[in-house]
Order: C-alpha cells, then sequence, then structure tokens
C-alpha cells in the first residue's frame, strides 16, 4: 500500500511537472510493483471473482516484464549522462517479446521460458548496479542509488528462487522496494535543497545587480541633469549677449524672453515692458502688418 501510493504521488508529480520523466517512470515502477504484490500475496483468492486464474497469471507475469522495462527507463531518464545504456536495450527488446509470448500462449508456453528471463533481469540488474558503483566517483547521487538498488536485486533474487521453490522464504521485493524508494527519496530532496540554494543564491545576485543597475542610472540620470543645466545656462547666455533682439512669448503674449539686445533696442528691461498692458500683442501686430508692406507709399501711410 506505502508503494503503491508513493507511486501516485510521483504520477502527480509528473503531472504538474512534466519535463520530468524520471518521476513517470518511477511512478509507474512503484505501482506494477505494489499491484503485483497485492496479487501474488493474496494467492489470487480476492481476485477470482472479477477474472479467471489464466487471467490472473498473465497479469503476474506481465508485471514482472514490465517492472523491469520501466525501471530501465527510470534509470535512463536519472543517470543517461553517466551510464551508456545500449547494454539494456536487448533486455528491453526481450521484455517485449516475452510479454507478446505471455498474452498469446499459456502458461505452459511462457512458464517455460520464464527461468530463462529471469536470469537475464538479474544479469542486466548486476551489470547496471556495477555501473552505478562506478559512477558514484562522479556523482554521490549514484552511489545512493547503488545502495538502494542493491536492496532490490538481493530481494528480487530471493523471489526468484522463492517462486521457482529452491528457497523457502516470501516474496521480499517490495520490501526491497520500499528501501531503494527511500533513498531516491533523499537524491530528489537533496536535488530540491540544492535547487532552491541556486534559486536563492541567484536571487540575491539579482538584487545586487539590480541594486548596481539603479546606482549606475541614478548617476548617469545626474550627469545628464547637470549636462542639461550646464547647456541651457549656456545657450541662455548666448542668446542673453547675443547681438540681436530675441524676444519669447507664449499664447498670451506674456513675455518669457527679454534678451540684452531688446533692452538696449527698447530701453525697457523686461520687468517694465511686460508692465505695459498689450505692448507685445500690438508690436506683433505692427510687425506682420509691415511684413505685408509691398511699396514706400504703403510704409509712409503706416507712419
Amino acid at each position: 500500500g506505502a508503494v503503491f501510493f508513493i507511486g501516485l504521488y510521483y504520477l502527480f508529480f509528473y503531472l504538474f511537472r512534466k519535463s520530468e520523466k524520471s518521476a513517470l517512470y518511477f511512478s509507474i515502477f512503484c505501482i506494477l510493483i505494489a499491484v503485483r504484490s497485492a496479487i501474488v500475496s493474496l494467492d489470487y483468492s480476492f481476485f477470482r471473482e472479477i477474472a479467471s486464474y489464466e487471467i490472473l497469471n498473465k497479469v503476474e507475469y506481465l508485471m514482472f516484464t514490465f517492472t523491469a522495462m520501466f525501471f530501465i527507463f527510470f534509470i535512463n531518464a536519472v543517470f543517461h549522462s553517466l551510464i551508456n545504456m545500449k547494454f539494456f536495450k536487448p533486455l528491453i527488446y526481450i521484455s517485449s517479446v516475452y510479454s507478446v509470448l505471455i498474452l498469446i500462449t499459456n502458461i505452459k508456453v511462457y512458464g517455460f521460458f520464464l527461468v530463462f528471463y529471469q536470469i537475464i533481469v538479474v544479469i542486466s540488474a548486476i551489470i547496471l548496479f556495477i555501473m552505478l558503483l562506478s559512477a558514484a566517483k562522479k556523482l554521490r547521487s549514484a552511489a545512493i542509488a547503488a545502495a538502494g538498488f542493491m536492496a532490490i536485486i538481493l530481494t528480487l533474487i530471493n523471489d526468484i528462487l522463492y517462486s521457482n521453490l529452491i528457497i523457502n522464504s516470501t516474496n521480499l521485493v517490495t520490501y526491497g522496494v520500499f528501501l531503494f524508494i527511500f533513498l531516491y527519496s533523499t537524491i530528489i530532496s537533496s536535488n530540491f535543497a540544492n535547487a532552491f540554494s541556486k534559486i536563492e543564491l541567484l536571487s540575491s545576485t539579482l538584487r545586487d545587480k539590480n541594486r548596481e543597475l539603479e546606482e549606475k542610472n541614478r548617476h548617469i540620470i545626474e550627469l545628464m541633469n547637470d549636462e542639461i543645466v550646464q547647456n541651457e545656462l549656456r545657450l541662455k547666455n548666448v542668446t542673453h549677449n547675443i547681438p540681436l533682439m530675441i524676444v519669447v512669448f507664449d499664447e498670451e503674449y506674456n513675455i518669457i524672453f527679454w534678451n540684452k539686445e531688446a533692452e538696449s533696442i527698447t530701453g525697457y528691461s523686461k520687468d517694465e515692458i511686460q508692465s505695459y498692458s498689450g505692448f507685445v500683442e500690438k508690436v506683433i501686430t505692427d510687425v506682420n502688418f509691415i511684413m505685408k508692406i509691398e511699396t514706400m507709399e504703403e510704409f509712409e501711410n503706416y507712419q
């Protein structure tokens, strides 16, 4: 029951994070182990009302072949960079062929080949264990997986010997899988902890970078403002002292800028000229009129 619910946990984990194929394979592996263990431990009595002995026997055998295949898929998803999976492709092909044989033949046929298939599974498990030990030098999680996988190998050998009536014990592979799950959970916990540590480090680094950028932006803005002020002062100084009358006013004819030459020509300062109501409006009107004068007669009339 515990193994079954752990399988459901990893299945939901995969549904929320579908990039984690290892969680999917591991969930199927756990569920297959749990269902097979339930069928074997209940000795078919619980299921006889819904299925025949032949069907239940086929289900048990298929659970065994599928378990081997999905465990290989799981190991490949987790340690694909450390383990050469070409050694296990024959096991996948053999498991597929044997599964078809189970479906289309009776127990006398597929039962005869069971021992050969079990030998192939045990040999593949030993090879995988050796590879995990070699990978343990590069990756700590591989060492933990190897320790858990050793429990699966030992209990699997026990179950094979027990099912072939060579030893008098009981089915123990569920306990081996449970120990493997416990050790594998430490790997996942470690990975999550490392991921959160990296996130915290990245967040802290990002905050520092943001502060640096804000400080640089503030400094740049201050320099730009100083440059703008200096440019405005230079422009104002040039326009104020240029030997050309410059007057700037708004839409209501309020004088905004009245340079030094304007004071010299008119004899009035900006404040003084602004006090004369309608002066700028009259000047602009006169200027517009003067610009339209084309003959001396018109100019004399204007004077």
